[in-house]
């Protein structure tokens, strides 16, 4: 049983990690591009917290396997923090920030 439970939680970790990383290129690579070009600083927080709640909802709505391990693979994906940072670093508006951390605070 025991053999039965590691194997399951492996593969429900590569499957949830390979679903997070085709759900990072399809919605937050495109935002991410633009911070790194030539229009970086027109790059909203708001933007990235959309691509994020997409990436949130698909894989809730697709991932599969353990429940647990779902839970803790999404944990480390989740990046919001160090993204935010990213744009900081770009110059944005200090209004779009504080929007930000008032909707993660719930």
């Amino acid at each position: 049983m025991k053999a039965w439970k590691d194997k399951n939680a492996v593969r429900s970790r590569e499957s949830c990690q390979y679903l997070l990383r085709r759900l990072k290129v399809q919605y937050m690579d495109p935002v991410l591009k633009r911070m790194g070009s030539h229009y970086g600083a027109r790059v909203r927080y708001a933007e990235i917290t959309k691509a994020m709640d997409s990436i949130r909802n698909e894989f809730y709505r697709q991932a599969y396997g353990a429940r647990n391990v779902r839970a803790d693979e999404f944990y480390k994906f989740n990046q919001v923090k160090k993204w935010i940072d990213l744009l900081d670093e770009r110059h944005c508006l200090d209004s779009d920030r504080k929007k930000i951390q008032l909707e993660f605070s719930r």
